[in-house]
């Protein structure tokens, strides 16, 4: 991500819809600046990756992807994501999540990437099981959003099978 980022930052995470299993929507563009320099002591530390999703035909940002809890000497981390309410539902995450999922498992090093949705987030899940990822419970009550508390789906995806799909073909991390 970058510095201009912010608006489109702003724009995409003020939005109720797209914010509604996630953290409390913004409410100012400040708000949206506080949140992109957050990142840069976690990414200087490399304990956190956040990438802009763009559009080809105009960089304008439409979403993001983090890989966070960046634990190198287990080779583990979280994957989260969002994307722009009129881009849902084309395959987009999926096609970027393969590509991030590469990163993470042939350039990170890791073994492990768990990533947590919302029961109620059923979109979230199925681009996860998609990409091969597997239930592997329920915390309850994990999370404070948006004046509740939320249970969190876990999911997680390990290294072998990620590169089991890839030789069966069930994925590729190959750029369309």
């Amino acid at each position: 991500m970058r510095l201009d980022d912010v608006e489109a930052m702003f724009a995409l995470h003020s939005d109720e819809e797209v914010m509604r299993y996630n953290y409390d929507p913004l409410v100012n563009i400040e708000q949206a600046e506080a949140r992109f320099h957050m990142i840069e002591p976690e990414f200087r530390e490399q304990r956190l990756l956040r990438w802009a999703i763009t559009r080809k035909e105009d960089d304008r940002m439409i979403g993001t992807v983090i890989i966070s809890n960046w634990i190198r000497p287990f080779a583990s981390a979280d994957l989260g994501y969002d994307l722009a309410r009129e881009y849902w539902g084309r395959g987009i995450m999926t096609e970027i999540l393969k590509r991030v999922l590469a990163f993470g498992f042939e350039e990170m090093g890791l073994n492990r990437i768990e990533a947590s949705s919302a029961p109620e987030n059923v979109g979230s899940r199925r681009v996860l099981e998609k990409l091969g990822f597997a239930y592997e419970g329920t915390l309850k009550e994990k999370w404070y959003m948006n004046g509740r508390y939320w249970d969190a789906v876990v999911m997680g995806l390990l290294r072998r099978d990620y590169l089991q799909r890839l030789e069966d073909g069930s994925t590729s991390s190959k750029k369309s």
